[in-house]
């Protein structure tokens, strides 16, 4: 033992004591609040769904210099839940004129979504076929450039919900973009 180098020795040490076994939470990138959580600690609130979107009252936020389509958050619906989640009824644009609605939460402290209802043509809300929560920006799933968007520079600066609504939404108004969207 005595001529093997210390950082041999140390890496054997941590290896012996379960120190290296790499969880879920564990990497060493991750910031501090994210390792200290657990499903068990965590309690999702009952979810009401909001007023289906008017136009007078979206925000329309910016995605990326290659988005297509054009992208909205009502005002009305945004909910900074007492369980972390912020919440949003979120409107989509495409290019050729279809429009997609849908409520859905974002869980910054675990980098989370999950969808909740999608809009109707008769302005009425709908039970997705799968709710369940999902990483955002890979982690198994799709990569997603309007909920990394809203994620990283609207609801989750700094991985950490905004303080109040009237932050989440003066950084959504500072996003903003002007023009009709029907």
């Amino acid at each position: 033992m005595k001529n093997r180098p210390i950082a041999s020795t140390l890496f054997l040490a941590l290896c012996c004591s379960g120190a290296a076994s790499a969880g879920p939470f564990d990497d060493p990138t991750m910031p501090r609040q994210y390792k200290d959580f657990t499903e068990e600690q965590w309690q999702e609130a009952q979810v009401a769904l909001p007023p289906f979107p008017e136009e007078g009252s979206l925000i329309e936020f910016y995605v990326s210099p290659t988005a297509t389509s054009r992208f909205f958050i009502d005002e009305s619906s945004l909910n900074m839940g007492g369980d972390g989640v912020v919440r949003y009824a979120l409107v989509t644009k495409g290019a050729g004129g279809a429009v997609n609605v849908s409520y859905e939460g974002i869980r910054c402290a675990t980098r989370e979504r999950r969808l909740y209802a999608l809009g109707r043509g008769d302005r009425t809300w709908t039970t997705p076929r799968t709710s369940a929560w999902s990483r955002i920006g890979g982690g198994g799933g799709a990569v997603s450039p309007v909920h990394m968007a809203l994620a990283k520079e609207y609801f989750c600066p700094a991985g950490e919900r905004p303080a109040s609504r009237e932050e989440a939404l003066a950084s959504l108004k500072r996003g903003r973009k002007t023009g009709p969207l029907w």
